[in-house]
């Protein structure tokens, strides 16, 4: 590969990574306007049920839902929040299988809808 070649990739691994950089300062920058409340001191209603198909990269915002794998089922308690209302307010419920972690506890927050597949009605997770 010759220098010129090897500074032209350089040249564009530099601005892919501004672009990704300016990305995550917006997405920051939404979820801080964006208000997050929600009544944790109820059990809340479940609209319905979505398995993760895919789990975004650098996904790990104050307000989302991490430690997600492919193929995990998650809770939908509220529909279209967050920027431009392109997530779903979820919750992964305490499994022997999901509680990865050993937290013992259900985790709720944001997660793509374009990375949730809607499983029947009549699932219940």
């Amino acid at each position: 590969m010759s220098a010129d070649n090897l500074t032209s990739q350089d040249r564009e691994n530099e601005a892919r990574n501004q672009i990704i950089q300016r990305l995550r300062d917006e997405l920051e920058k939404d979820a801080k306007e964006v208000d997050f409340k929600y009544d944790f001191s109820r059990d809340p209603e479940i609209l319905f049920c979505c398995k993760v198909e895919r789990v975004p990269p650098y996904f790990d915002g104050s307000k989302s839902l991490t430690g997600t794998h492919v193929g995990d089922v998650v809770q939908v308690l509220k529909e279209h929040v967050g920027p431009h209302g392109m997530y779903h307010l979820c919750r992964l419920a305490v499994t022997t299988a999901s509680d990865r972690e050993g937290t013992g506890k259900d985790k709720i927050g944001w997660f793509p809808i374009s990375h949730l597949s809607k499983i029947n009605d009549g699932y219940v997770a």
